[in-house]
């Protein structure tokens, strides 16, 4: 019999196209599968779904897929010989890649209710195929991802409205609950870099709310 496998990936089903890596792998009944007795196919061709853009035998190999201006879905094959039997079985996993449309907050309630306590930037739903909107967004630790799902890197930079800098992260990680500063009006510029664009630059204002500081 063949073996049992299921291919696994990092990220799961759904890529950006401005961080447009994902390691494969595979898992399961590992033990009957004979070193260097797998090989990967990946398609990468959105105009040619069925043709083959790469190969790898190596056991986690990362793909990096193109870019696209709307959601594709990509898929990619790996093929099991084996050991005992020399029969062949190719596993099939697909890929979601998505453009990215970041959706960033106006006003965030740093008070330790565990809803809306950070400024969290995330993708905008009308790009995503998850449930993550502002009706059933919840608590916010189990329903956003990390912004470096997104891009390769962000910057965050914060001002007060004299225009010092009051907070700044080279990479951020949607962590920034306000710090110390009191409630009032901030202006922020995050800095995103991609793997197709050399930046992308946003800015405006947000609110720090019901902090009692």
């Amino acid at each position: 019999p063949n073996p049992k496998i299921e291919i696994v990936s990092d990220p799961k089903d759904t890529a950006y196209v401005q961080k447009p890596f994902v390691t494969f792998g595979f898992e399961g009944e590992v033990d009957l599968v004979e070193f260097n007795s797998w090989s990967w196919e990946f398609f990468n061709n959105p105009e040619s779904p069925n043709e083959i853009s790469s190969t790898s035998i190596l056991e986690k190999p990362t793909n990096t897929y193109p870019q696209v201006n709307q959601e594709t879905t990509f898929s990619v094959n790996l093929n099991i010989k084996s050991a005992d039997y020399g029969c062949d079985t190719t596993f099939t996993k697909d890929i979601v890649l998505m453009p990215v449309k970041l959706k960033i907050p106006d006003i965030f309630t740093p008070n330790g209710d565990g809803i809306n306590d950070y400024f969290i930037i995330d993708n905008d739903p009308s790009y995503d195929n998850s449930d993550n909107d502002d009706d059933t967004r919840g608590f916010e630790y189990d329903s956003y991802n990390p912004i470096n799902d997104y891009y390769i890197t962000t910057k965050l930079t914060i001002f007060n409205r004299w225009g010092r800098i009051v907070y700044k992260s080279d990479d951020y990680k949607n962590d920034w609950d306000g710090g110390n500063l009191p409630d009032g009006n901030y202006f922020y510029v995050i800095e995103c870099i991609g793997e197709y664009e050399e930046s992308r630059r946003y800015q405006g204002s947000v609110t720090i709310f019901g902090s009692g500081r």
